[in-house]
């Protein structure tokens, strides 16, 4: 559907009617692009008319900078959004161990993501390994390492993620007349019909 100046489509999603008035009709946009200057009594009579620039420096906030000191566009009153800063942001690392001078126009969207070079030494939940990661802000490091440690059995190997303490006992197959039992005691058992 077209906007109440019937030139320009609606982008909203689809919603009862009737459509919200031209952001561009002379009723709605009073001001330049910059919001500073009024635009002049009848330099506009319709939505299709040139916009007003005043031609000061636009001065809007950007996303750049620090959260208590945000840098703001340098360009003059322009159209649409704001170019590139052509400054530099100090971005603390994720794990808040350093900071780091970021090109503006490189921020990503989050700037939490910035990873430094530095490798946590923490322990990890088995209580062996070292974390290792880079720039980690892991809570709980859990060790992804597989035990491998020989159980009681003496046979079987533990498969369970390196951890603390003793393996469990071993829960492998043991055969009993051509039948495959898993034991809760141990894989060396030999149940009383193999004695027979």
């Amino acid at each position: 559907n077209n906007l109440s100046c019937g030139k320009h489509p609606c982008h909203m999603t689809c919603h009862p009617p009737p459509c919200p008035p031209c952001p561009l009709s002379p009723s709605v946009l009073v001001k330049c692009q910059c919001g500073k200057e009024d635009v002049p009594p009848g330099s506009r009579s319709s939505c299709e008319d040139p916009v007003v620039l005043c031609g000061s420096v636009c001065d809007k906030e950007l996303n750049c900078g620090q959260s208590e000191a945000r840098h703001r566009c340098k360009a003059k009153c322009h159209e649409g959004p704001c170019p590139p800063c052509d400054g530099v942001t100090s971005v603390l690392c994720r794990c808040h161990a350093m900071a780091k001078d970021i090109d503006c126009k490189d921020l990503t969207g989050n700037p939490e993501d910035t990873k430094c070079q530095k490798r946590c030494t923490k322990k990890r939940n088995c209580g062996k390994h070292k974390c290792n990661q880079q720039c980690c802000i892991e809570v709980e490091h859990i060790c992804p390492l597989v035990c491998n440690k020989t159980l009681s059995c003496g046979k079987h190997k533990c498969e369970r993620l390196c951890h603390k303490g003793h393996c469990p006992i071993c829960l492998a197959a043991s055969k009993c007349l051509n039948q495959t039992i898993y034991m809760s005691s141990s894989c060396n058992f030999r149940c009383h019909c193999c004695f027979w």
